[in-house]
């Protein structure tokens, strides 16, 4: 949160948030991809305290801080499947069920989902493969979709949908990828009109 205090952070006054303050109090946000890296955004201490918070207690603030953080750094990206499943397992937060799927997925089919831009089309181009992966590998990273879906996730009852109605993954089952589509729509107008409250 920006404020009218020169010294401003947005987690703790240990850590530095990513915006530099200029004389006068004026904020500066780094412009750059690399600027942003070189802030003390990702200082060490600060990645620590998020891993920490995610296998003790679950944060979810804490875990997307590093999934920034891994967004930021694709090399690292294979370092943020452990936490991920440390949500799921541990925390039972089956809202990143997807996350498991699509980290296990990227690592064993060198698929990279941010060419997806939320389309049906770009989703069907980016699952393609999984029918060529190993089945003891595909059903592991297909277990994660259906658990989000058995637990109401939204995007996992998207990717099922998908799933079954290209016949990835699964055989192809137009009647169920009906079903699983009404439960996406249905799943997503209740989170829409609950954010929509705050």
């Amino acid at each position: 949160m920006i404020g009218c205090q020169k010294n401003q952070t947005t987690k703790s006054n240990e850590n530095t948030n990513i915006i530099n303050i200029k004389p006068g109090g004026v904020p500066v946000i780094a412009k750059t991809k690399a600027e942003f890296k070189k802030s003390s955004y990702f200082k060490e201490d600060r990645v620590k305290d998020d891993k920490y918070d995610v296998m003790q207690n679950g944060n979810e603030v804490s875990y997307n801080e590093l999934l920034l953080y891994y967004d930021y750094n694709i090399s690292k990206r294979h370092e943020l499947l452990p936490y991920t499943l440390f949500m799921i397992e541990k925390h039972k937060k089956y809202n990143y069920c997807t996350n498991a799927f699509v980290n296990l997925y990227e690592f064993y089919s060198d698929q990279d989902i941010h060419y997806c831009d939320g389309t049906d089309a770009s989703y069907i181009q980016y699952f393609k493969k999984i029918n060529t992966l190993e089945p003891r590998v595909r059903n592991y990273c297909l277990s994660f979709i259906e658990l989000g879906s058995k637990n109401e996730d939204t995007l996992s009852l998207k990717f099922l949908e998908i799933f079954y109605r290209y016949g990835f993954g699964f055989n192809k089952d137009i009647q169920k990828a009906d079903s699983l589509k009404l439960a996406y729509q249905k799943k997503s107008e209740i989170d829409f009109n609950k954010y929509k409250k705050n």
